[in-house]
């Protein structure tokens, strides 16, 4: 059995399976959330050919148990042991198997994971800008990385509950960047949903608006009816306690002079 712990989120991840290569290519490829700590929660992972023995089993998701069924995994949640199992098919990439478990536990523990870029202001807070591929992610991120910002990621952000707000988190479930500036969260102060523009201005969404625009954008694989419930209720927890937009912006590094204020101000208070 062989294993590698990652830090994800505040959480330290171990990662054990019988295949060894998995543990190698991730100390290989995300050495930035490989910790030598105790696991927090423990993912086991079998690969199969089939997964036709899972077909006539029942889903559940309660207070100590999550599980969740797809064409190429089957996922078993143990909250009392804090260990999930996975038995995948070979169709799958290690990074898709883990993230989809991630946003799966995610959603567990109050939250979920979206497509979008987090990026570090320099009073600590993150404002976070998503849409769909090719809105603009990406080109927020270079720009912000310019200017000398700690980027958390350009393309899939774990978001958590912190105190009476949500905290972005940094993943390895890179973007078009390949990469991440360091291993970080912070309070959400923004969110923005990005579009392509002609000027840089910010419209305010209502917390209705942002929470439709959320559920849009978010990493999320599950068809399970209580999970669904589940999923909604924490997007519709951040959408009543951060401040969401509308952003057009040009894409010039005009756009952090423009946005300074919004991470400075403190806006992320209802």
């Amino acid at each position: 059995m062989a294993s590698v712990t990652l830090s994800i989120a505040g959480l330290n991840i171990g990662i054990e399976s019988e295949d060894k290569s998995i543990a190698a290519n991730i100390s290989k490829n995300w050495h930035k959330f490989v910790v030598k700590e105790n696991p927090d929660w423990t993912f086991c992972i079998e690969r199969v050919r089939s997964l036709r023995a899972f077909d006539a089993i029942l889903c559940r998701w309660d207070q100590e148990r999550f599980q969740v069924k797809r064409k190429a995994v089957w996922l078993d949640g143990d909250a009392t042991t804090q260990q999930i199992k996975l038995v995948v098919s070979y169709v799958y990439g290690i990074g898709d198997i883990l993230r989809l478990a991630v946003g799966i536990l995610l959603v567990y523990l109050g939250g979920f994971l979206l497509h979008g870029a987090a990026i570090l202001g320099k009073d600590g807070k993150t404002g976070v800008f998503y849409g769909k591929s090719g809105s603009g992610k990406s080109t927020v991120s270079k720009l912000a990385e310019k200017t000398g910002r700690i980027i958390l990621t350009d393309e899939s952000i774990a978001i958590l509950p912190f105190g009476s707000s949500f905290k972005a988190w940094a993943t390895p479930f890179y973007g078009e960047l390949g990469r991440v500036s360091k291993n970080l969260g912070g309070e959400i102060a923004f969110m923005a949903r990005i579009y392509h523009g002609q000027e840089n201005q910010l419209t305010p969404f209502s917390s209705r608006e942002l929470f439709l625009e959320l559920v849009q954008n978010v990493f999320f694989f599950a068809g399970n009816r209580f999970a669904v419930e589940r999923f909604f209720d924490n997007v519709e927890a951040l959408s009543q306690a951060v401040n969401g937009y509308r952003f057009d912006f040009l894409p010039t590094a005009e756009i952090w002079n423009y946005l300074n204020g919004y991470f400075e101000a403190n806006l992320c208070s209802k």
